[in-house]
């Protein structure tokens, strides 16, 4: 923890929402597909995250894999399928799941062990699935 939280300190400003920062993560463990841009500094527990090809960060997400709950510490992986987009400030429960397609705007909350349908988009505190009008 001391190690990443230097990394982050000294080189995440100048490399997040890189391939290196990218590639830092995947270094970490994180299972990340093609094409993914983290411009976020609060992820923690990288081996427990899994990214499809497309996926966009927005800055200061939170994400992680754990959780402390009366004192015991719970872990669950974190996935996002292909093409999600995370709105900036989001914040990340454990155990998430987002089906590919999916945007979540900007300020909303995924409580921990949601699954999140995919060709959707979700806004709010706790997240819920907006509905484009249909055209015509």
């Amino acid at each position: 923890m001391i190690s990443q939280h230097i990394v982050r300190l000294f080189a995440g400003a100048f490399y997040r929402s890189t391939p290196v920062w990218t590639l830092y993560l995947r270094l970490n463990g994180a299972k990340m597909g093609r094409g993914v841009f983290v411009n976020s500094l609060v992820l923690t527990d990288h081996n427990l995250l899994e990214f499809g090809n497309g996926v966009v960060i927005g800055s200061d997400v939170h994400l992680s894999g754990h959780t402390v709950e009366a004192g015991v510490v719970k872990t669950a992986p974190v996935r996002l399928g292909k093409n999600v987009t995370v709105g900036t400030g989001s914040v990340i429960g454990i155990g998430v799941e987002i089906g590919d397609n999916t945007q979540v705007g900007a300020l909303s909350l995924i409580p921990k062990h949601r699954t999140l349908a995919a060709n959707a988009v979700y806004v709010g505190v706790p997240v819920r699935r907006i509905d484009a009008p249909e055209p015509g």
